[in-house]
């Protein structure tokens, strides 16, 4: 059975406090606030850096069964198109938490504007896929 799941782009935003979270809301609460109104998120900031597979872990136990989450690729790999063994590893490694948690969703692949498809780009895709096996995309 099909399901939509809704959710944002993240949810550590100190300016959300007042709009989303109410005033004088922790960023450590953040995530357990955010879970009672919305069953997906955005892992984003693993765009910028890829985090101790303990940080993943602490987020899945602040959510609830059934959350789930969404990885952004890491920059190296999305811009960079870094095919650096270590860095896949590493990256695989700190999203295994949450797929033991049942929470993983799947990663978001963006690239920059100017990434079109040419036989080169295509060629990197398939690199990407093949260090990532076993990793689902969701399917847009």
């Amino acid at each position: 059975m099909s399901q939509i799941l809704v959710g944002t782009s993240g949810y550590s935003f100190a300016d959300w406090v007042g709009p989303f979270y109410p005033p004088g809301t922790r960023s450590r609460d953040f995530l357990p606030y955010y879970t009672g109104h919305f069953s997906a998120v955005e892992v984003n900031s693993t765009y910028y850096g890829i985090p101790r597979p303990q940080v993943m872990e602490q987020m899945a136990a602040k959510t609830p069964e059934g959350f789930r989450f969404v990885v952004k690729l890491n920059q190296e790999m999305s811009h960079d198109q870094s095919l650096d063994p270590a860095l896949y590893r590493q990256f695989t490694e700190a999203i295994e938490p949450l797929k033991q948690a049942g929470k993983y969703d799947g990663l978001l692949a963006q690239f920059p504007g100017g990434f079109h498809r040419t036989p080169q780009n295509r060629r990197f895709l398939a690199d990407l896929r093949e260090r990532l096996e076993g990793v689902s995309f969701p399917v847009k």
